[in-house]
């Protein structure tokens, strides 16, 4: 099976009743790791066919997906095989002293990703150069820029205080 968009990773996880999101973004062990059996198996596609109908077909023709009622869509194994890989792939856990600042550019980079926000060839490097250069002087930054940099904030001043870097961050 070929490896899942961001999206339809996310029509997976909410299928299964996984916070695709919240684990990939939690700095917790315990958000990283899938509980199973999952929550649940289903998408009901009732309140607003089209939009989902057209999110989930593409997950049937590859076979990770099939329709178990009229409305109602379920994972199969092979899908549940495939989400995990790339879940694990994803939500990665390191304990504090290994959190670098390699770990929170992924992050960074997983979550521009996640909300379809471009700021170049890297929006990590735009993240952390914004940051750096406006965040301790209170001058503006584009409201996609400090939505980025106010999730990641306080890592952000972890790793440098008062826009310089620290000598741990390399």
């Amino acid at each position: 099976m070929k490896e899942f968009t961001l999206g339809q990773l996310n029509t997976i996880s909410h299928t299964l009743g996984v916070d695709l999101h919240g684990a990939v973004l939690s700095l917790k062990k315990k958000d990283k790791e899938l509980v199973e059996p999952f929550y649940r198996n289903y998408f009901n596609t009732t309140d607003g066919s089209p939009y989902y109908i057209h999110k989930i077909l593409p997950l049937i023709e590859m076979g990770a997906m099939e329709r178990f009622r009229d409305d109602y869509f379920g994972v199969t194994e092979e899908g549940i095989k495939q989400f995990k890989r790339q879940f694990y792939e994803m939500a990665i856990y390191k304990p504090s002293k290994q959190q670098d600042i390699e770990y929170l550019k992924f992050r960074i980079n997983w979550y521009c990703e996640f909300y379809n926000y471009k700021f170049g060839e890297v929006n990590s490097d735009h993240i952390i150069e914004e940051f750096k250069e406006k965040f301790y002087k209170h001058e503006y930054m584009s409201h996609t820029t400090k939505d980025v940099v106010g999730r990641f904030k306080s890592e952000l001043k972890k790793h440098f205080k008062n826009g310089s870097n620290n000598n741990d961050s390399d």
